[in-house]
């Protein structure tokens, strides 16, 4: 019967294992210890994109003009617009019924746009041809 082969990794020794298995002892000693070298991150200027556009346009689009603000640009418009036509509408001051139907109406759509089916079904909706109804007639014409 031929002895098992022992490997040491920390001290990347291998040899025949003794017949007597407790002669040998695998502790750790701090000379054997690996430690880690240290790492330096460097950009290599071959593996990054060209930049697009100049300094101040990059700086307003990414800091002035992400998504978020864009949409939220977006809802502040509409309600203003609602606002300044209920405003049209009496004359002055809006009615507080009105008010309180826009005020709902701003929470109803808050609220189902933080549901992922809502907001799924929207890009179903803007994505897709429609086939149905008086623009498929349009769409038949030029898709």
């Amino acid at each position: 019967m031929s002895s098992p082969v022992r490997l040491d990794l920390e001290r990347n020794i291998r040899d025949n294992a003794s017949a007597n298995p407790s002669s040998q002892s695998f502790s750790s000693s701090e000379e054997s210890i690996v430690k880690p070298k240290p790492i330096t991150l460097e950009a290599n200027p071959d593996l990054l994109p060209e930049k697009t556009r100049n300094k101040t346009t990059r700086y307003l689009n990414f800091n002035f003009f992400s998504a978020y603000r864009k949409l939220f640009s977006v809802i502040f418009a509409a309600n203003l617009s609602a606002l300044v036509a209920f405003c049209v509408k009496t004359k002055g001051l809006p009615k507080a019924a009105d008010v309180t139907s826009a005020c709902s109406a701003n929470i109803m759509v808050s609220i189902l746009f933080c549901q992922e089916n809502v907001v799924n079904l929207c890009g179903e909706c803007t994505d897709s041809e429609w086939r149905i109804g008086p623009l498929a007639q349009l769409f038949s014409r030029f898709g």
